[in-house]
């Protein structure tokens, strides 16, 4: 599957991720992550249930814009990307069940919205390395 996603790049494995973070629109959808978990963390300070669970909403829909780029040309990166899209997902689908800052489900999906942003950010070192910021 790899092979046949990223099959029209060209050039070194350097130049393919380069060539996957321009036609995934990576600048653009990180900006995008980055702004929604600013929200969020916000949300969280605040201690606002009702807010954290509508910035929840939108954000799993500004993930799955870059989760459906996937696979990369690198398959470390790939993986990396995806463990931290899917700790995402399933804190965008506790959100939508945690009631009250006391539910399991609020604490779930704090706790897998951190899991995924540190997944999220080895991803992005692993894209540094490669020359994309």
């Amino acid at each position: 599957m790899l092979a046949s996603a990223c099959s029209g790049l060209s050039g070194s494995h350097r130049a393919q991720v380069g060539e996957w973070a321009n036609a995934a629109g990576y600048d653009g959808a990180n900006a995008q992550i980055q702004s929604d978990l600013s929200y969020l963390t916000a949300a969280v300070r605040a201690r606002n249930v009702k807010d954290f669970q509508t910035d929840c909403e939108g954000f799993s829909g500004d993930v799955e814009v870059l989760y459906e780029t996937l696979p990369t040309p690198d398959v470390t990166l790939t993986n990396e990307l995806d463990d931290a899209f899917e700790d995402w997902f399933n804190a965008a689908a506790d959100c939508n069940d945690a009631t009250s800052l006391s539910s399991s489900a609020y604490r779930d999906a704090t706790s897998e919205l951190k899991k995924g942003q540190e997944q999220y950010s080895r991803a992005k070192a692993r894209l540094a390395s490669f020359g994309i910021r």
